[in-house]
């Protein structure tokens, strides 16, 4: 790897910071390894900004971290940076602009890798029809280090500066691309790279995908937002996260357990859904039934007729009803088992006891999917 040289970051700062004179000259230093690259300048009414990328510190000192089981941005690869300067006001006719002061640096930190030791990345099958949902490896595996599995976490770093509160440095979320100074908080995001995996040797397996950490009480992201929460929630939410038992398993065969959607904190306590999936079908391997009940508004509950369109699939549907104002109900799955009635095919050898020949089970059987939406009230 080649040393490659540019300008440092604090000779775009305004000069009338006087964060080169604060700094001592041994951290200057340092701070300057890490150069600008691929820089880009660009001008409106309101900012200077500056974009690149910070060189990293494998390039500087020629380091091979291909094997690294840990990657950091800025050590194993570099940073994307953007310096929002604002501009202090168009000046009267004949006047030179004044200086700057106000200044924002957003250092993108993607991504921490954390590889997971003793995993395969793998890939969802089924789910669908008669075929349960269970992870096969990849096929073909792809080479080093394609086969491997990543904890990835993101954020972006931003110190600013040139106002009364002097120099903050805080972790936000991704900030808005055409309003640098657009209000954030502190965000974490974290998934696993690729989402899906094995435990190698064996067929457990699990999904971890697109973890969200609110720890900001004035800004939410979008995407929380849009399930009706406002600016003040802080919490977890995330995409999936799933646990697959083997084919083999006994009883429950390919089960697979999953949260979905799911969003936690305060205020606004839990929503998300929860999916059971077994490889057979449940009402026939355990002589049970499930009951969909709904609350009332006066504490009672009631039995929710079930719609599914025959032939019987995977899925079963349920006729839910809103609340007054469209407010959504509390719902309870119930699971009853059943005994069995006499077979008329029994038989009572001697010693009295009666044996019932069962009729052998055949694969391709259908896969019964449970599945409980929550929501507060």
């Amino acid at each position: 790897m080649a040393v490659r040289r540019g300008i440092s970051i604090l000779d775009l700062l305004p000069q009338t910071t006087g964060v080169a004179l604060q700094i001592p000259d041994g951290i200057v230093e340092q701070i300057g390894v890490l150069t600008i690259l691929d820089h880009r300048s660009t001008t409106s009414d309101d900012y200077f900004l500056h974009e690149g990328t910070l060189q990293a510190l494998a390039d500087v000192f020629d380091l091979d971290t291909d094997d690294w089981k840990l990657r950091l941005p800025g050590l194993t690869h570099g940073l994307p940076f953007r310096l929002a300067i604002r501009r202090p006001g168009a000046p009267p006719a004949g006047e030179q602009e004044g200086e700057p002061t106000l200044w924002t640096i957003d250092i993108q930190v993607w991504d921490v890798e954390v590889q997971i030791p003793g995993v395969t990345p793998a890939q969802p099958v089924g789910g669908t029809g008669v075929t349960p949902l269970t992870l096969e490896e990849l096929d073909p595996m792809p080479p080093e280090p394609g086969n491997r599995v990543y904890l990835v976490a993101r954020g972006v770093v931003r110190i600013s500066g040139g106002g009364a509160g002097g120099t903050q440095v805080q972790v936000v979320d991704s900030p808005d691309p055409l309003d640098p100074t657009a209000p954030t908080g502190a965000i974490i995001r974290l998934t696993a790279r690729p989402p899906s995996f094995l435990v190698n040797g064996t067929q457990f397996g699990m999904t971890l995908d697109q973890f969200v950490i609110d720890l900001s009480s004035t800004f939410t992201p979008a995407e929380i937002e849009a399930r009706g929460h406002d600016e003040t929630w802080q919490g977890l939410a995330f995409r999936e996260t799933t646990f697959y038992f083997p084919p083999s398993t006994p009883l429950v065969h390919s089960l697979s357990v999953s949260a979905r959607n799911v969003i936690v904190g305060d205020p606004g306590g839990l929503q998300g859904e929860i999916r059971i999936e077994f490889g057979q079908d449940f009402d026939n391997v355990y002589n049970s039934r499930l009951t969909i009940r709904e609350e009332q508004e006066d504490g009672t509950e009631v039995e929710v007729a079930e719609t599914t369109i025959p032939p019987p699939g995977t899925r079963r549907e349920y006729a839910m009803t809103l609340g007054p104002g469209g407010a959504r109900r509390r719902i309870r799955a119930e699971f009853e088992r059943r005994r069995r009635r006499a077979d008329p095919r029994a038989h009572r050898p001697r010693g009295g006891r009666r044996v019932v020949e069962a009729p052998e089970r055949r694969r391709g059987q259908r896969a019964c999917h449970a599945v409980v939406r929550c929501a507060d009230r």
